[in-house]
C-alpha cells in the first residue's frame, strides 16, 4: 500500500482525522490568545481528486466525495464541510491539513509546517510561498518535535501523521513524542494511524496511556473486516481539548452512518486518564 498522501486525499480517514482538527482549532479559537501548530508530516498542501494517484484508489468516492453527495449534510459535518469549501478553488480539489488549519486561523496565530519528501515539499513550499504566517521547512519529522519545541506562543496543537511506510513507525512516534513532552508537556498532540495490525496499535495506545496524560482515541471502520486496502483508521489525541469528546460523540455516528449506508465496520470513542 502507498501512503503516499496524493493517493489517499479525501479519503474515508482523511475526512476523520480533519474532522478532528477543525474541531480542535476551533476550540483553541475560544480563546484570544493566539495558537501555535505543528505538522509534522505536512505533505503538499492541496491535492486533485481527479489526478492519477487519487484516480487510482478511488478512495475520495468512500469518504468526502460521498459526503457531498448527500442532499443535507449531516448537523454535526457542517463546520467540517464548510471549512473543506472554503479551501476549494474548485470542486476537484482536498485540502490537506496545513491548509485546513490555515483557513481558520487569525491574523496573530503561528504555523510551522515541515516535510521531508522533496516532490511534497516543492509543491508544500509554492503554496505558501508569500505568507508570512507560515513557516515551511524541509526537514525530517521527529527532529522538528526537537527544534521547534517549545513554541511560542505556548498554546497549540501538533499533528504527527506519518506515511507508515517504515515498520517501526509506532517505536518513532512514541520516542517523538515523550522528547516532545520533555520540551512542550501542556501541548495537545495529534496523532493518525492506520489500524492494519490490531496488536500492533494495541500496544501503541498502551504506550501513551502509560505517559500519564489525558488521552482521547476515536477508531472508525466502514469496510468489512475482509475488504481489501485500509479498513480501518484511528486518531488519538493527548492532551484533548476540554468536551471535545462530548463532541465527537454527537459527530461519529452522524459521520459514520454516512459514510457507510450498509452498516459495515463501527466507531470507537475511548476516553483515557481521565482526569
Amino acid at each position: 500500500m502507498n501512503y503516499r498522501h496524493a493517493y489517499h486525499a479525501g479519503s474515508f480517514a482523511d475526512v476523520l482525522k480533519h474532522m478532528i482538527l477543525v474541531e480542535i482549532i476551533t476550540n483553541l479559537l475560544q480563546k484570544e490568545k493566539p495558537f501555535f501548530y505543528l505538522d509534522t508530516h505536512a505533505g503538499q498542501g492541496l491535492y486533485d481528486l481527479e489526478a492519477p494517484a487519487a484516480q487510482k484508489t478511488q478512495e475520495a468516492n468512500f469518504g468526502i466525495k460521498r459526503l457531498m453527495a448527500q442532499p443535507k449534510i449531516p448537523q454535526g459535518l457542517a463546520r467540517y464541510m464548510q471549512v473543506i469549501k472554503s479551501c476549494q478553488q474548485t470542486a476537484t480539489q482536498y485540502p490537506g491539513s496545513p491548509l485546513i488549519v490555515r483557513q481558520l486561523m487569525r491574523s496573530d496565530d503561528r504555523m510551522v509546517l515541515t516535510e521531508l519528501h522533496e516532490e511534497e515539499f516543492a509543491k508544500l513550499t509554492v503554496l505558501f510561498a508569500k505568507d508570512r504566517q507560515v513557516l515551511v521547512q524541509h526537514q525530517d519529522a521527529y527532529q522538528a518535535l526537537k527544534a521547534l519545541l517549545p513554541p511560542m506562543p505556548r498554546r497549540g496543537l501538533v499533528l504527527i501523521d506519518p506515511a507508515f511506510e517504515v515498520t517501526d513507525e509506532f517505536t518513532q512516534v512514541i520516542q517523538g513524542i515523550k522528547e516532545a513532552l520533555q520540551r512542550w508537556q501542556t501541548g495537545i498532540y495529534m496523532i493518525w494511524y492506520p489500524l492494519k495490525d490490531k496488536m500492533a496499535v494495541a500496544n501503541f495506545i498502551r504506550k501513551l496511556t502509560n505517559l500519564g496524560l489525558p488521552l482521547l482515541n476515536v477508531t472508525l471502520q466502514i469496510f468489512p473486516d475482509e475488504a481489501e486496502g485500509l479498513k480501518h483508521t484511528g486518531v488519538a489525541i493527548l492532551n484533548p481539548p476540554y468536551q471535545l469528546a462530548e463532541t465527537l460523540r454527537k459527530i461519529l455516528p452522524e459521520l459514520w452512518k454516512t459514510l457507510a449506508p450498509t452498516g459495515e465496520g463501527g466507531y470507537k470513542i475511548k476516553f483515557l486518564n481521565l482526569r
